[in-house]
């Protein structure tokens, strides 16, 4: 796995802007301000991660580089984040419209919401309930040690 560092992801061009020096990069993490990874496994864009004061997001990139799954996690404790949001996405084709959004919210104590969007049939469906939720929490990563919010299967 290989990397490359910049200010932002654009999520529209599919690219890195503002490329950013790896030690530079590394400043930024310790001081929690904004930038961004690119994650390559044999070449390709897997996923991209911004990270900023308030936590990390972390998106994986299909083979057009749209972003299929974002999971958001909050620092809601020093050193420790909670995955907040889980988005996934279904795409028109190759096009960037999305045909489907199912986004999943989580709360420390336990609460779930779900909102299954159907944008083709502009339908929604809404759920609540409560689960465990240990699972979702993570040791903020060391600069460049990402394997563990990177993690598809949750």
């Amino acid at each position: 796995m290989s990397l490359k560092y910049a200010e932002r992801w654009s999520r529209w061009q599919c690219r890195l802007l503002s490329p950013l020096e790896p030690e530079e990069a590394k400043v930024r993490h310790a001081q929690r301000k904004l930038y961004s990874a690119l994650l390559f496994n044999g070449g390709k864009p897997f996923c991209f991660l911004e990270l900023n004061l308030g936590g990390i997001a972390v998106g994986f990139l299909d083979s057009n580089l749209r972003d299929y799954v974002v999971y958001v996690f909050s620092e809601e404790k020093p050193g420790q984040l909670f995955l907040q949001r889980a988005t996934y996405r279904e795409y028109v084709g190759d096009a960037r419209g999305v045909a489907r959004a199912d986004i999943y919210y989580f709360r420390s104590d336990g609460r779930v919401i779900v909102e299954k969007n159907d944008l083709l049939k502009q339908t929604q469906e809404r759920a609540e309930f409560t689960k465990d939720l240990s699972g979702n929490w993570e040791p903020y990563p060391e600069f460049g040690q990402y394997d563990s919010i990177t993690r598809l299967e949750r």
